[in-house]
Formats: C-alpha cells, structure tokens, sequence
C-alpha cells in the first residue's frame, strides 16, 4: 500500500507526537477492498477518543474554550477503555489535566470509569489564559464559567 510522503503527513498532522504510541486511536480509512483516495494514499483517522485530544492542545491558541465545550457535550459514547489507554500515553499534561475539567463539566457516563488517579497530572497551578477562573479539584486556569469570547481562544 502507498502512503501520503512522511514530510508531507508530517506537516499537515504536526500534533503526531501528543501520544508516545501514534498509532493509538488511529485506524485506516478503507472503503472494502478499495483504498478511498484516487492516489492509492491510505488515509488515516483518529478515533473519537483521540480526536477530541488533538483540539485540547490546541487550546487556547489555536482552539476556542466554547467551541471545545459545545463539542465535549455530544460525546456521549466514548470507550473508556481506549481513554484510558490514550490518556496513559498522551505526553502533554495539559492535555490530561484539560481532558477531565471538560468530562467533569459533562458528567458522560464513560466519566465514571476513568480515575484521575490512575493519570500523571502533575501538581500546582496552570494558567492558560490571564485573569482565567481555577477549576477545583483540578488547579487549572481557564475561561471555564465565561461566555463573552474575549479570552476564549481564536
């Protein structure tokens, strides 16, 4: 099978190096016995769980608070097992720490099965935008209770 160039997958998925294990939540997009694309290339898709990582570290620069919440609130089917695993791999503590101020916004049912514990979330404060509002238990800075947009990512 043909892949897209490695410079060229490279330089459009730059968030490749947020989990230590790549493949993890990725899965190849195949129609049949047919690759989908006219070039041969396969093309690979993040799974639900691991789409919704990428755009947490995206926050705030590149990512709205709003727009991530309004997506957080439909998610109410993923796997926790491959949340887990996601989690237990992602690199980035802001990413994690992120991850549970948004499912314990949501209060999903997958929520439950996932301990923060069970997660390297580090310690002390984290600002991520100025003047944000800590959200308890988890000492994080953001525009969580916040609806006018100013602080809220692009």
């Amino acid at each position: 099978m043909a892949t897209a160039p490695e410079a060229q997958r490279a330089s459009h998925h730059p968030r490749h190096v947020l989990v230590q294990r790549p493949e993890l939540g990725l899965t190849e997009n195949k129609s049949g016995n047919a690759l989908t694309t006219q070039w041969g290339w396969v093309i690979r898709m993040s799974s639900p769980e691991r789409a919704i990582l990428e755009p947490i570290d995206e926050l705030p620069a590149h990512e709205s608070f709003h727009n991530l919440d309004t997506v957080f609130e439909g998610l109410a089917t993923l796997n926790p097992r491959r949340l887990m695993a996601l989690l237990q791999s992602c690199r980035k503590i802001k990413v994690r720490r992120l991850f549970f101020v948004f499912a314990d916004r949501h209060k999903h049912c997958w929520r439950e099965r996932l301990n923060p514990d069970d997660f390297k979330l580090g310690t002390g404060d984290c600002t991520l935008v100025k003047g944000g509002k800590i959200h308890p238990p988890l000492p994080h800075h953001g525009p969580f209770e916040t609806s006018t947009g100013a602080a809220d990512g692009p």
